[in-house]
């Protein structure tokens, strides 16, 4: 199951400010549910690749793929180069 909805999960974004973190869940809330919720399974619920892959029906190198190109778009609504790793 791909998690709908990012904001039911607890963000660990600590060093981050008011204003940062709604520009980054304004930026989530914008992905598809499938961007959004590998980001949520691997960033904030901390899942191997494994993990996501049963949860998704994909193979491992398949969720890590989705996961890079979630990513990538997240990036892109952030305004941010993907020259940043």
């Amino acid at each position: 199951m791909i998690h709908q909805d990012f904001r039911s999960t607890q963000y660990h974004l600590d060093s981050t400010t008011n204003e940062e973190r709604a520009r980054i869940e304004a930026s989530l809330a914008k992905l598809t549910p499938a961007h959004r919720g590998v980001i949520v399974m691997r960033s904030q619920e901390r899942m191997s690749f494994e993990e996501i892959a049963r949860t998704i029906n994909r193979s491992p190198d398949a969720a890590r793929m989705l996961w890079k190109r979630a990513l990538l778009r997240l990036r892109q609504e952030l305004g941010e180069s993907d020259d940043r790793s």
